[in-house]
């Protein structure tokens, strides 16, 4: 059992550089199956934590630091609260707020011709502000959710897939680590427990990288569908957590 949950995560890696949806939403209901919930949320947290960081390594070059540096504060604040508070607000509210975010930045990356009126500053600020907001929080509960909340955020900027993943890579490490201690702090998970993921690092390296290649041969018009694939399958899963 246990070797089944290691390779599932394992090899979730190559997918979701392909495919970059929330790792959270799919991983953690299959987890939910095999082992009691906080644990697979502890695990899927520690693991997309590793795995970040192996991708923020690999993507390095495309790592778009603007949106870093900005989003960082606000998002470990966030994330801190997230981890601490997780359980006590209704993860329906979270959903249909993440839900109706995603939503709006589909409609403007899919659809850009509504949105050829230069949006005002303040409004560009306030969208800025939730997603580091949201995303952070998402990110500290581990319910899924905010990595992707992120990532369709910076697909709606106009960011490649490659800068997306190191962008998105780099902000998870940090927020995944503080939440991950966090956890161990409070007795939510043992490090027991999440030794083994580190097993993991030679196929998420492996995976990755060979994501990387097959993701730069792509031509622009299969990112551009793979893109829109992600936001719709991002707004489905969604949408099915609120059923």
């Amino acid at each position: 059992m246990e070797v089944l949950i290691y390779l599932l995560i394992g090899m979730s890696s190559f997918f979701f550089v392909l495919v970059p949806v929330s790792g959270g939403i799919i991983l953690n209901p299959l987890l939910s199956l095999i082992i009691e919930p906080h644990v697979a949320i502890s695990l899927t947290v520690f693991f997309f934590t590793i795995n970040s960081s192996i991708k923020a390594t690999i993507f390095r070059r495309d790592i778009v630091w603007k949106y870093v540096f900005l989003m960082l504060p606000l998002s470990a604040a966030t994330a801190v609260i997230g981890t601490f508070v997780i359980g006590v607000v209704p993860e329906v509210m979270l959903y249909v707020m993440m839900l109706l975010m995603t939503l709006f930045f589909a409609l403007k990356k899919i659809t850009p011709s509504l949105f050829k009126k230069k949006q005002s500053g303040h409004k560009q600020r306030a969208g800025f502000m939730l997603t580091s907001t949201m995303s952070g929080f998402m990110q500290g509960t581990g319910l899924g959710g905010g990595g992707s909340l992120r990532k369709v955020y910076f697909l709606s900027e106009n960011l490649t897939l490659q800068q997306m993943h190191g962008t998105t890579s780099t902000l998870s490490v940090v927020l995944g680590t503080v939440s991950t201690i966090i956890r161990l702090q409070t007795d939510q998970v043992t490090l027991e427990v999440l030794t083994p993921i580190l097993y993991l690092i030679p196929i998420m390296i492996i995976s990755t990288i060979f994501g990387k290649k097959v993701l730069l041969k792509l031509s622009e018009r299969t990112s551009d569908i793979i893109i829109k694939f992600t936001l719709v399958l991002t707004i489905a899963f969604l949408s099915l957590k609120l059923l």
